[in-house]
């Protein structure tokens, strides 16, 4: 048997509850009461048994409300591993997405939310007309285009594909 013991960092005095959510989905893989550790105020951890090896979303909840969030990348095996930020799990899980917007020359950016403030990544369409950024597979953001045909595509929402 496996356990899986998961580190944050929180406000000191708390009850928390970690969930493990398979990547862009709904389903929860796991629940654990998080505990405090004595005498490393405001870090907790929560210790799971035999799940699965991959990259997991982690929500820590207080009160049954989401507080904070970010990933974990587990091993099927006895360990410690830290909860991760978004953008450091970009690097880890990221994979060229190529994006057929049909033309060269097409300036193009693509956001993480509809407001298109939060720039992950933007260019100019290639020779064959491809936009290409590095995405987690299955998360979701936003494309924008800019050329006289495709001043309708501001802020439309899509998931990067999931191989």
């Amino acid at each position: 048997m496996a356990t899986q013991t998961v580190e944050f960092s929180y406000t000191t005095g708390q009850t928390l509850v970690l969930k493990l959510f398979a990547l862009g989905s709904d389903d929860i893989i796991a629940t654990s009461n998080a505990t405090e550790y004595t005498n490393q105020k405001s870090i907790y951890y929560a210790q799971f048994e035999d799940i699965p090896s991959g990259s997991y979303r982690v929500i820590v909840f207080r009160d049954g409300v989401g507080v904070a969030n970010g990933y974990v990348k587990l091993i099927l095996g006895s360990g410690t591993f830290n909860i991760k930020s978004d953008s450091e799990e970009r690097e880890v899980q990221a994979k060229l997405v190529s994006i057929n917007l049909e033309e060269y020359g097409i300036e193009w950016w693509i956001t993480t939310d509809r407001l298109g403030d939060d720039v992950l990544s933007s260019g100019v369409t290639d020779d064959n007309g491809y936009a290409k950024a590095l995405l987690v597979p299955g998360n979701y953001y936003y494309m924008w285009a800019r050329k006289a045909r495709y001043d309708d595509l501001l802020g439309q929402k899509f998931m990067a594909p999931i191989e």
